[in-house]
């Protein structure tokens, strides 16, 4: 039965092939911006805020943000999915741990990836594991102008940043980077209990560097070269952040270079990375410590942007001193996605068949379309066990099953008014043995697929922008309602429950003025009530905040300034993202921007 599953996918590939050689197409070899998701995915959304930080993505109508504090591990959900469904890519490649399935986007340098991209449907097919629920693409944007920044930020809870970024281009290159410097003090005031109480100052420190390359060679050629370091020491504080000697260290690198070649018709190409993770947890009488390397190599082949097949080899190897040895995961896989253009849009049809440690898994399957303003997606996928899941010394199950997903989505976007974007959509997502940690009869907590999960929910957003004389105008309002229940659990009061910290109402709204060298704008933020109790018996409150902004920007022949004064929380809302570790009051972010363009 194995061997006519590999075949059956072959023959697919062969016959697609055929089919798309036997026409006659011809492609310009010019550099492309757009990436393989977007080209396949067809539905995101762009994140090009220079400004964004992690906390901000709680704004997006149905990501949740899981976060324990501004110094603690910060973690985001989809669409009523689990953090461990949700990739970070980089590169286009997940860079989740292999041992929680998460990535902490609190040490993501959003300054340096200005030009982020969500998706919001599941990316199995494209992205391989810890994808289920969708993912956020990290990408840089290039700069036609060669000029190399400085930035400083300061808070008013003592918190200091350096950004020193350079963009240079030439005629057959472009090339990006940047520094990041971070030192958190984290002293900021909060509510426990109705009392205003200052944080015992749980500091972070540390630093990411980035540098991209895209290099056009001759023979119709590229290269891109992308690597990432980082650095970081924190303290991990206790509830309502009180420290009690816990700390943690991250340190990762990463590497990625992809090669293509186009002739004619096709275009070929092979992308290789390896990525070394380090993670190290201390505290009083505990030293625990893991280390992942993950090599990938990824050979792809297009034929006149029809016809999209790639082959996948991912290897994780974790070294823990909590594990009873090294444990390491295979995984090969094999995709193919045709694409055509009807009724003035596209349809794209993927098919990818993926072995992990020599077994089969089950066929993801995709279909999507866009069409005048109308998109829809069907998926069948899947998300196999985080290494915690299987090998925790003190409850690990080996035994674990992977979880299964149907999904349907489905959405119109209408720009039929001046100046006016209206787009909504609807979806619905069903997850077979979800994995969920419960405690055993003597108190030990295990994970176990005790669970069926039906997530569904609509979203709204309306966009609005206006240019009159010198005066720019946006307005912008997003809302999203959330229904992720549970439909099958060991425990009888879970059923029907809604997920824990996932909000059945969300909404945000946001409004900016440009008028000559000036910004002035403001978002608002309402959460509707998040349980976190299995039972829904224990919730956190309903809340409203907002944050204010204040900008102003210079331009010179050879030098541009920017300044910019934000007002954080200054309704001085008492909310929190997680239980016991409530978010700062009002806070003052003050940045300094220049730019020298050579």
């Amino acid at each position: 039965m194995k061997y006519n599953r590999k075949a059956s996918v072959f023959i697919f590939l062969l016959a697609f092939s055929h089919q798309i050689l036997s026409q006659s197409v011809t492609i310009d070899t010019v550099f492309i911006s757009a990436t393989a998701l977007e080209k396949q995915v067809l539905n995101f959304e762009k994140l090009d805020s220079p400004m964004m930080n992690a906390i901000d993505l709680a704004g997006f109508r149905s990501l949740s943000v899981q976060s324990n504090g501004p110094a603690g591990l910060t973690t985001i959900s989809n669409r009523g999915m689990a953090s461990r469904h949700t990739a970070v890519l980089y590169a286009g490649l997940p860079v989740n741990g292999a041992t929680t399935g998460v990535y902490d986007i609190g040490l993501i340098p959003f300054q340096y990836f200005n030009a982020c991209m969500l998706f919001q449907e599941g990316l199995n097919g494209q992205a391989g594991n810890h994808s289920l629920g969708g993912g956020l693409l990290l990408k840089p944007s290039f700069e036609h102008q060669n000029n190399v920044s400085a930035s400083m930020r300061y808070t008013s809870a003592k918190d200091k940043q350096l950004n020193l970024s350079s963009s240079w281009s030439g005629r057959n290159w472009y090339l990006n980077s940047g520094y990041e410097w971070i030192l958190k003090l984290n002293q900021f005031q909060f509510l426990n209990n109705g009392v205003k109480t200052v944080t015992e100052s749980p500091q972070l420190e540390g630093f990411n560097a980035n540098l991209d390359g895209h290099f056009f060679l001759p023979n119709s050629t590229s290269l891109k070269v992308s690597s990432w370091l980082q650095h970081f020491d924190r303290d991990v504080a206790a509830p309502y952040y009180r420290l009690n000697g816990q700390k943690q260290e991250d340190y990762n690198q990463r590497y990625v270079i992809e090669a293509k070649h186009f002739f004619a018709q096709q275009e070929a190409g092979i992308k290789l990375a390896f990525f070394n993770e380090r993670i190290l947890f201390t505290a009083p009488g505990i030293n625990s410590s893991a280390n992942t390397k993950v090599i990938i190599i990824e050979p792809t082949f297009v034929v006149a942007q029809r016809l999209f097949l790639k082959s996948t080899f991912k290897s994780e190897l974790v070294n823990a001193n909590f594990f009873q040895g090294n444990k390491n995961r295979e995984t090969l896989s094999f995709s193919a996605l045709r694409s055509w253009h009807l009724w003035g849009g596209i349809t794209n049809i993927l098919l990818a068949q993926q072995w992990t440690d020599g077994k089969i898994m089950p066929l993801v399957a995709e279909i999507r379309a866009q069409i005048q303003g109308w998109k829809i997606s069907m998926i069948r996928n899947y998300n196999l066990p985080g290494f915690n899941d299987l090998y925790w010394p003190s409850g690990g199950n080996e035994n674990l099953s992977m979880e299964k997903s149907l999904q349907f989505n489905g959405g119109y976007t209408w720009n039929t008014i001046p100046h006016l974007t209206l787009g909504g959509e609807t979806y619905s997502y069903v997850i077979h043995n979800f994995i969920q940690w419960t405690p055993d009869g003597i108190g030990l907590w295990r994970p176990s697929n005790t669970r069926k999960v039906w997530s569904r929910g609509v979203e709204f957003k309306a966009n609005f922008q206006k240019l009159w004389q010198k005066i720019r105008i946006s307005f912008g309002m997003q809302y999203a309602f959330t229904k992720a229940t549970i439909l099958e659990d060991k425990y009888a009061a879970s059923i029907g429950r809604q997920m824990i910290y996932i909000p059945e109402h969300k909404g945000s709204f946001e409004v900016n003025f440009y008028v000559l060298n000036l910004h002035l704008g403001a978002t608002l933020l309402g959460m509707g009530r998040r349980y976190d109790s299995t039972d829904n018996f224990t919730s956190l409150d309903p809340y409203v905040t907002a944050n204010g902004i204040f900008g102003f920007e210079k331009k010179f022949k050879f030098i541009d300034l920017f300044c910019r004064l934000e007002y954080v929380n200054f309704l001085d809302t008492d909310f929190a993202f997680v239980r016991s570790f409530p978010m700062p009051l009002h806070q003052l972010n003050y940045q300094m921007t220049l730019k020298y363009k050579l």
